[in-house]
């Protein structure tokens, strides 16, 4: 089922893969640069690489109302707050690190 967003689409040139596009995506406070292809018949939405919309012509304005039909997941993308440096490296890492750039200066 399609979902009902206030983002909207502004049409650039004509490519060789599609139509280059500038979608403000008002759900997330950005604006981004894409480009918009046709779905290929038969071809399942979740492997195109993006999302399917309809757009909807607006009277008078060259923006487009954007529906979703398929939204791919979407990591996020705004870093979270830290209380530290990363914890991902193993003792064995720091250990070769300490190794080839020596104890950070303070450290015995």
């Amino acid at each position: 089922m399609a979902e009902k967003s206030k983002d909207y689409a502004i049409l650039g040139p004509l490519t060789e893969n599609g139509r280059v596009a500038i979608v403000c995506n008002d759900s997330e406070k950005r604006i981004e640069v894409g480009e918009f292809r046709p779905v290929p018949q038969g071809k399942p939405l979740n492997l195109l690489g993006g999302d399917a919309v309809q757009l909807i012509a607006r009277k008078d304005d060259p923006r487009f109302d954007m529906e979703y039909i398929y939204r791919q997941n979407r990591k996020k993308t705004e870093p979270e707050e830290s209380k530290g440096p990363s914890t991902a490296a193993t003792e064995a890492y720091r250990d070769g690190w300490d190794a080839i750039w020596g104890k950070p200066i303070g450290q015995a």
